[in-house]
């Protein structure tokens, strides 16, 4: 099976490339270990030992886009980065494409920060261009339209500070092997999903990352990648069956995806193009909150561990977001256990909500939540958008995806997603598994909740020179604190 038709939501995402082709669309999966870092051919032996069991690896957006069709460089070579960071902020490469990439100075926690959390500045991170990619707007795939608008190249970013020596700060020394991880793009030219290697910003630490364009996978399909290339063999996939909803129940669901497409537009620039004046993004990492914790908050007020994330976003972007509450758009997975190929393309239906970011009360902030996204839970929900798309024609379903996303309607997107746990390499265990979200141009970030084994983060995206925006992981546990107390 040599093509096969690809979705209106993958599609979209290559027309957002075409228009924005300088923004990170990438999903990405970072993998921490303690030990020495391994060789490529160790990496590259693994990797190889476990390619048959994602076959979706071997495939890309075809040309004309709207299937998808065998990869001409389905090797390793096009595809695996080993990537040194030094003291300096520079990275070098030691094998596979050059690199070149050079990262500012130490992007370490700003004062007052909790030990374990990070955020980039847009003084101290100066966007990495891996060699080898455009300068210039990268070409669009032949038989495409950018209907998107188009977005120029980002400006020179500032001079590197002064290094600190290799190891003088471990955690900063990772912040900025995740921001340049987020700053290398890719495309759906190809290739769409690399993996990295990346050593030496503290002795006896490396890390091991899988990322993917969003046109080539939604965050569930890269999380499965993830499991399948690191996880246990015959471990089964985390993806939890789900009862396909009676026909009626769906379309009694209409009304409510109808009033989702024609909410009130807020005042903004125009379609996917990001503030004027803006350089790169920037990525910033709460420190790792028990999952246990989130758990007893949900029980407390009937909610689930999502709802209880999202009541404290509300809380953390009260400062983000104070003209008027903004709209987030929430994906929610359709994927079914026992699809094909399950890892390739986008599966999924989307929510709009009102956060009540205005809403001084934590308690009333829960409520609003818990009644908003009520809908959200049901399987009826989700299978009345996903089947809306699906039986339009290819252009109007584009045009409905745009129509959710489009900044003057939605803000910024909240994503969740549980990690698959027993990660690992070579026998050595992962102590950290981190999701970096894309960031959607014009939108004024995207936060994601991930799960890890026991522990839980939440990693926000945003265009640099953001106010309040790297303090937000900070204060959604300062928000957590408040709701934990009403229990």
């Amino acid at each position: 099976m040599d093509r096969l038709r690809s979705n209106p939501v993958d599609q979209f995402f290559v027309d957002l490339d075409d228009a924005a082709p300088h923004y990170p669309l990438h999903h990405t999966h970072v993998l921490r270990f303690h030990g020495a870092p391994p060789t490529r051919e160790r990496l590259a032996a693994h990797l190889a030992s476990r390619l048959h069991l994602v076959p979706e690896l071997g495939f890309r957006p075809g040309s004309p886009h709207g299937h998808w069709e065998r990869s001409a460089d389905a090797g390793l070579e096009a595809h695996l980065r080993i990537v040194r960071l030094g003291g300096g902020g520079h990275f070098g490469t030691r094998v596979g494409r050059q690199l070149g990439a050079r990262v500012g100075a130490q992007i370490g926690a700003p004062a007052g920060t909790r030990p374990g959390a990070y955020a980039t500045t847009a003084a101290s991170a100066p966007a990495t261009t891996p060699a080898g990619s455009a300068a210039g707007p990268r070409p669009a795939l032949p038989g495409t339209r950018a209907h998107l608008g188009t977005l120029p190249p980002p400006p020179a970013g500032p001079a590197p500070r002064t290094p600190d020596p290799v190891g003088a700060d471990p955690e900063a020394g990772f912040a900025r092997a995740v921001q340049a991880l987020l700053e290398a793009s890719l495309s759906p030219l190809g290739p769409v999903w690399d993996i990295w290697l990346l050593e030496g910003w503290a002795p006896g630490e490396f890390a091991i990352a899988y990322r993917s364009h969003h046109a080539f996978q939604d965050a569930g399909a890269a999380g499965e990648t993830t499991r399948r290339l690191f996880g246990p063999p015959d471990a089964e996939p985390v993806r939890a069956p789900r009862a396909r909803p009676g026909r009626l129940a769906v379309l009694a669901h209409v009304p409510r995806v109808v009033a989702d497409l024609v909410t009130t537009r807020t005042r903004t620039r125009g379609s996917f193009v990001p503030p004027a004046g803006g350089h790169g993004t920037r990525v910033a990492v709460s420190e790792p909150v028990d999952l246990d914790q989130l758990r007893a908050i949900g029980e407390a007020h009937g909610a689930s561990v999502n709802q209880v994330y999202l009541a404290g976003l509300c809380g953390a972007l009260a400062g983000v977001f104070e003209e008027r509450d903004p709209y987030v758009c929430v994906p929610m997975s359709t994927a079914r256990p026992g699809d094909g190929l399950s890892g390739l393309g986008n599966r999924l239906s989307m929510l709009r909500v009102e956060l009540p970011c205005a809403e001084p009360s934590p308690q009333r902030r829960m409520e609003l939540i818990l009644r908003r996204t009520a809908s959200a839970r049901t399987p009826e929900r989700r299978a009345c958008t996903s089947a809306m798309i699906g039986l339009c024609p290819d252009a109007l379903a584009r045009w409905t995806v745009r129509n959710y996303l489009q900044p003057r309607r939605t803000q910024l997107v909240a994503s969740n997603r549980a990690l698959p746990g027993g990660l690992s390499f070579d026998g050595i265990a992962a102590h950290t598994a981190l999701f970096v979200p894309p960031l959607i141009p014009g939108h004024r970030g995207f936060c994601f909740f991930s799960t890890f084994e026991r522990k839980a983060r939440l990693a926000v995206v945003f265009p640099a020179g953001s106010a309040n925006w790297p303090a937000v992981p900070e204060r959604w546990l300062e928000s957590l604190e408040e709701l934990a107390t009403l229990g």
